[in-house]
């Protein structure tokens, strides 16, 4: 990223992000910082054939094509690309100019994609392919790691400030069916609470769909994710963006006077106690939210009393089998396939 000086989302993403080691936040392996200076430029630039006043902003010009044939430089099976040509590439791109600052920081590749783009494409819906069961199983399963992600900071002391589906990045897994794992990731808008402190006051805002009533106020604290939570399950539960068609002006003072709510579903299968559950997360008082640790319980719960309730069918079929009766079909509910998660 290029800023015009450390602010304090760099700084933010720079300091926690190697320090908040988990399996369900985002691993950063190293972070580099420095300003964009002539020389620096000189460098990627080669000789130049236009001076520049060294006094004045310099922005970094393109890569050059020699031949000016549009092709650039032939390359075999086994050269590799120049790294300060694709330093010059990627810095262009971003605008770079001197004075600036670069921020560096080189994390884990997560390779499916996030959260938000597993919403999109109906992940944790029902579907001929996908039964009710799996898609129930891999909402709650995606949510637990989200939550241990979370706590994991809450640990730390570290308010994370702006949890989102845009913001929980799936990397492959071979663990469950879904194919992935989740991991919390983006700390920019991190608030870091002294060990003595259950919240603080901030002018800093995560995004407006996600905050709590009271992030509206400047008050930030583990209760303030814990709202974040709870409108990110609405979102795997509904397939629907939260609050769509709202205008900023309505969605601040609405969310913050607690006049506007999300609608959950009723009658929907299987969510009974998981609709329970995000209501509390989405309790306008902080201290009716329940922290994380308790959250885990509760999917884990849910998710094993689906699994049990599946299990007893099974048995319930089997045991009608050995007496000759005729097995009953309930539409895919029912499949063997449906454990495995």
């Amino acid at each position: 990223m290029l800023s015009n000086g450390l602010d304090s989302l760099a700084i933010r993403e720079l300091l926690l992000s190697p320090r908040l080691v988990h399996p369900n936040t985002v691993s950063t392996y190293a972070s580099r910082c420095a300003q964009l200076t002539h020389e620096f430029f000189d460098l990627l630039e080669g000789e130049r054939s236009v001076d520049y006043d060294p006094n004045l902003p310099r922005v970094l010009e393109p890569v050059p094509l020699k031949s000016e044939d549009g092709f650039g430089e032939p390359r075999g099976l086994n050269d590799g690309s120049d790294p300060l040509l694709v330093l010059h590439q990627v810095l262009h791109s971003l605008g770079a100019e001197t004075g600036k600052m670069v921020v560096l920081v080189i994390q884990e590749y997560c390779d499916r994609g996030t959260l938000e783009s597993a919403i999109r494409k109906s992940f944790f819906r029902a579907t001929p392919r996908w039964g009710l069961r799996l898609a129930r199983r891999a909402l709650l399963r995606s949510a637990v790691e989200i939550a241990r992600g979370l706590l994991h900071l809450h640990d730390w002391g570290v308010v994370h400030g702006d949890v989102k589906p845009a913001n929980v990045l799936l990397g492959s897994s071979k663990e469950d069916r879904r194919g992935f794992v989740a991991k919390v990731a983006d700390f920019g808008l991190a608030h870091v609470l002294p060990s003595d402190v259950n919240s603080l006051y901030t002018d800093s805002w995560g995004s407006l769909a996600y905050m709590a009533p009271e992030t509206f106020r400047g008050k930030v604290s583990r209760a303030t994710d814990v709202w974040s939570f709870g409108v990110c399950l609405w979102q795997m539960l509904t397939g629907e963006r939260p609050y769509d068609g709202y205008r900023y002006s309505e969605l601040i003072l609405g969310i913050k006077e607690g006049t506007l709510e999300l609608q959950w579903p009723e009658d929907d299968p299987m969510t009974t106690d998981l609709i329970e559950l995000g209501r509390q997360c989405l309790s306008h008082r902080p201290e009716d939210r329940p922290p994380f640790d308790v959250i885990i319980q509760r999917l884990v719960q849910i998710e094993r009393g689906i699994r049990a309730e599946l299990l007893a069918s099974q048995q319930q079929q089997e045991q009608h089998q050995l007496h000759g009766g005729q097995q009953e079909q309930q539409q895919g509910l029912y499949r063997q396939e449906d454990l495995i998660i």
